[in-house]
């Protein structure tokens, strides 16, 4: 379905990058999430590419990043400020 491409390219991305990640295949999983983004800059794609930062490459900071580009981009986008706040949670919790 990527090769054909359309007006869906974005959520093919998106689904390919959650399987990826199911997979704990995380560079591909990244790749795709980033790639959906790119697309379609919507609070799924955002919160998808950080929680595919935060859990699957433990990169908490880049994670904490991606929800706060999300949020200026989308300022009332709830589950981008939930994440982001989690992530601030749980990197406290490690250091």
């Amino acid at each position: 379905l990527i090769k054909r491409g359309g007006r869906d390219l974005e959520a093919y991305h998106f689904n390919r990058s959650r399987a990826w990640g199911a997979k704990r295949e995380c560079d591909l999983a990244l790749a795709d999430a980033e790639k959906a983004l790119s697309l379609k800059r919507d609070e799924a794609n955002f919160a998808q590419l950080g929680v595919l930062l935060f859990e699957c490459k433990d990169d908490p900071d880049q994670a904490i990043a991606i929800y706060s580009e999300g949020i200026k981009a989308l300022p009332k986008a709830a589950v981008l400020y939930h994440n982001r706040a989690v992530g601030f949670v749980s990197k406290a919790d490690f250091e």
